[in-house]
């Protein structure tokens, strides 16, 4: 009775211990998960902070908590894109369009408008809604402009994008693409991420014993290699050739491929595309006030991506914006490859020149004016 005795005590403390550990486990990675974006915030140069001076102190506040609340939603046919936000300066509707100005938009003012595509330069990391590139585009312009970008899109998956509103039957003015910086051999962000939650979703119910404490133990060892400078993730690994199914191509060659697909799909559907090639933090504009560890490690990357694809561009008749920036005076960076809200405004100003936009605003204005004034003299004339 007594060995009975101490076996069930036995049993009892070492389950009451796991369940503790796991309890544990679960705090600790929710409290650090809650408390750790914040903190582990890389601190603001002068100059960085010299972006946000139009912003008091609790605005600036409330656009860092914003971007840092944004997340991903997978959408069948298209992939990811972002989960619907209402924010004072971010907001993103549930069809994952961000706002030009705060307010939404019915999803059909996509008829007719001018379709902007591209990554989280794009969409605008960090800064306002009225200060990303399309806002300012479309206010330079007059046209309205929809803000389709998405963070960690590539060509690629820009395309699938395009094609999935033209074969709902959109059509618009113009299709925008700002591409550069994202282009790689893993064109789709989050892939092993969903690879793991696939094969999840098609097993029975496992219960995952010792899952948040082994979980724990994962990411305080990744955190410690980090630390002593030895931890590299696979999607931090820039590479230039692309190996899959069997095959070896440059990533060059897949690059140039999948703008021969756009140009092939504009075609079919009649719509006209122009590819334009953003400016590349460390090669293009100001680069002083640019960390020496980027400049030496992902602005390096960077620059050999910039090269290794520009001659696949020039080929595709791409639109170089990389000069927008040049003479640029401040620092036209929120952090080491995102516009600031007056960078991104040059950066729209170029496009529009470059693409013909320039003026459209003032040809509009002056064509209204006219009208008035037709409308005027008829009435005059009208008169007894």
């Amino acid at each position: 009775m007594t060995r009975l005795r101490t076996s069930f005590h036995v049993a009892a403390n070492t389950a009451l211990l796991i369940v503790v550990l796991q309890a544990g486990a679960y705090l600790a990675l929710a409290v650090y998960d809650t408390i750790m974006p914040a903190l582990a915030a890389a601190p603001m140069t002068e100059a960085v902070k010299a972006n946000y001076r139009h912003l008091s102190d609790a605005e600036f506040a409330d656009l860092r908590a914003a971007t840092r609340r944004l997340r991903f939603r997978f959408e069948p046919g298209i992939g990811l894109l972002h989960a619907p936000i209402t924010s004072r300066f971010v907001n993103v509707d549930r069809h994952g369009i961000r706002s030009n100005d705060g307010a939404g938009r019915p999803i059909a003012r996509l008829d007719g408008a001018l379709w902007f595509l591209g990554g989280s330069t794009a969409f605008g990391d960090s800064i306002a809604d009225h200060e990303t590139i399309p806002a300012q585009l479309e206010r330079q312009t007059g046209r309205i402009t929809i803000n389709l970008g998405v963070p960690g899109y590539s060509s690629s998956r820009e395309n699938v994008l395009m094609s999935h509103y033209l074969r709902l039957g959109y059509r618009p003015s113009l299709v925008v693409f700002l591409d550069g910086i994202n282009e790689s051999c893993e064109p789709e962000p989050y892939q092993r991420e969903m690879r793991e939650l696939f094969a999840r979703a098609q097993q029975e119910y496992v219960w995952d014993a010792g899952g948040p404490l082994r979980q724990l133990l994962v990411r305080a060892g990744r955190k410690a290699r980090k630390i002593a400078g030895a931890y590299r993730a696979d999607e931090d690994a820039q590479t230039l050739e692309c190996t899959r199914d069997g095959r070896q191509n440059s990533l060059a060659e897949i690059h140039q491929r999948i703008l021969g697909e756009r140009a092939a799909l504009c075609a079919a559907y009649g719509v006209d595309c122009r590819t334009l090639v953003q400016p590349f933090a460390g090669t293009h504009g100001p680069s002083s006030d640019l960390p020496g560890a980027f400049m030496n490690g992902d602005g390096k990357d960077l620059r050999d991506l910039y090269y290794h694809l520009e001659s696949g561009w020039r080929s595709a008749g791409a639109v170089f914006v990389t000069d927008a920036l040049d003479g640029f005076r401040g620092h036209p960076f929120v952090d080491e490859v995102h516009y600031s809200a007056e960078a991104s405004r040059t950066i729209a100003a170029t496009i529009a020149a470059r693409i013909g936009l320039s003026g459209a605003h003032e040809r509009a204005q002056g064509i209204a004016n006219a009208i008035d004034v037709g409308v005027a003299e008829v009435k005059r004339r009208r008169q007894p």
